[in-house]
């Protein structure tokens, strides 16, 4: 989908000839062109903008009448912190190279262009449609866990043991940047404790400041490649009920795309996706049905000890993610309330699979 088409970089620069173009160059359209573009932000991400747009035609036409756009986000913090980590590099290049030999229910790009600087960039994606999303911090329900864990089976079998993804640089971004993390973690905890120390509990720094004893362990298990990885599958990632279909669910935001160990998908989603309670009471059953989808996708050779002994020692990173990310991006009341919750509930699902003592047994 990468074309000749002139890129635009903000929603400012988008005109109903330019959207007429993608749309031709991607098949989506012949004679037919864009009179009128009007733009509406939609979804919640904090280090990019997405907009629907909803287009008029000069003739009755089937082309779509809406479809997704995605630029840098306009704070230059966020800008900054995606550049020096490749994540829209990354983005960019799930959806030019990766997307469409994955069996997986994510949008389809229609254009992908990124500029020399790694910051600018233009992702046109079909738009889903009739969906319904789920407040991460209110958590979801273990009917839309379940359809969720066996989501993301089919993305990490459908590259489970793949050595020729290492052959894609961009691929291992997220796994450098989160052995950096673990190397400066003292000092990442003690910005997040003057950043939103008002806000979290003690036990929480606590926690973090108890996991550097793993820190060997951890870099060991971020460094083991099994499959493609989300690394940021979580609640607010996620549409439910897509196309208007009963518990079909479609991941998006692809900017933190890696090439690991997928159990850390599944911590992470099951840990910041259902609320503490309902996490304790199900999740053993959600790791089940994850295993479940893995093999009848096609893994064999990972039994079911396995994978929960990897989900237990995965779970340092949803407390890990948290703490970092915070630090690096705009504040706002959502994102204040987001982080809270996000810490808190990773500090309790460390202590419940008691996560450090699983990775130092490792060593």
């Amino acid at each position: 989908m990468e074309t000749q088409l002139r890129p635009v970089y903000k929603v400012g620069q988008v005109t109903g000839e330019w959207v007429s173009q993608a749309l031709s160059s991607a098949g989506l359209i012949s004679d037919e062109q864009v009179t009128d573009v009007q733009c509406v932000p939609c979804g919640t991400g904090q280090l990019a903008d997405s907009y629907r747009l909803t287009l008029t035609y000069d003739r009755p036409t089937d082309a779509p009448p809406t479809v997704v756009a995605k630029f840098p986000s306009e704070d230059p913090t966020s800008r900054e912190f995606a550049r020096a980590n490749g994540f829209y590099r990354s983005e960019i290049e799930f959806y030019r190279n990766l997307r469409s030999g994955l069996k997986l229910n994510a949008p389809h790009a229609i254009y992908a262009a990124l500029d020399d600087n790694e910051v600018d960039f233009a992702l046109l994606m079909e738009d889903i449609g009739a969906a319904r999303s789920v407040d991460q911090n209110q958590g979801c329900s273990p009917d839309d866990a379940a359809n969720v864990v066996r989501q993301a089976a089919m993305l990490h079998a459908g590259s489970w043991g793949q050595e020729n993804l290492r052959q894609h640089p961009w691929l291992q971004s997220i796994v450098g940047a989160f052995v950096e993390v673990t190397k400066c973690f003292p000092e990442i905890t003690e910005l997040f404790r003057q950043n939103f120390g008002d806000l979290v509990r003690d036990e929480c720094f606590d926690e973090a400041e108890k996991s550097l004893a793993a820190a060997d362990a951890w870099i060991d298990v971020l460094q083991r490649p099994l499959c493609l990885w989300h690394s940021d599958f979580r609640a607010d990632n996620i549409l439910f009920d897509a196309r208007g279909q009963q518990g079909l669910v479609t991941v998006l935001d692809w900017q933190t795309l890696g090439f690991g160990s997928g159990t850390i998908d599944i911590s992470h989603f099951i840990t910041l996706s259902l609320e503490t309670e309902v996490r304790r009471t199900h999740e053993r059953d959600l790791l089940k049905e994850y295993h479940d989808a893995l093999v009848a996708n096609g893994v064999e050779n990972y039994s079911f000890d396995e994978c929960l002994d990897d989900y237990r020692a995965n779970s340092l990173y949803s407390l890990q993610s948290g703490i970092h990310a915070a630090n690096q991006v705009k504040r706002t009341p959502r994102g204040d309330e987001m982080w809270r919750i996000w810490v808190e509930r990773a500090t309790a699902q460390v202590q419940d699979q008691e996560t450090v003592k699983v990775l130092t047994s490792r060593r």
